[in-house]
């Protein structure tokens, strides 16, 4: 998705959402699909022709809302 829980929050849940996470210094990537590996230097990740190395990765599949 193009921003985060896209498919079950309104649009200003997400943006804020992602201003919370952002000001904490998590680095977000959205609509991207990535290959993650231990390295010896933390996690490296791969995406959209791009790669990084982090500490630790949260990868996130998606959700449905249970309102039943």
């Amino acid at each position: 998705a193009v921003r985060l829980c896209a498919r079950s929050v309104p649009v200003e849940i997400s943006v804020f959402l992602h201003d919370l996470h952002s000001g904490h210094g998590v680095q977000l990537i959205t609509g991207a699909t990535a290959v993650i590996a231990a390295s010896p230097d933390g996690i490296t990740a791969r995406w959209n022709g791009t790669a990084a190395t982090f500490d630790m990765a949260v990868v996130a599949i998606g959700l449905t809302p249970h309102d039943a």
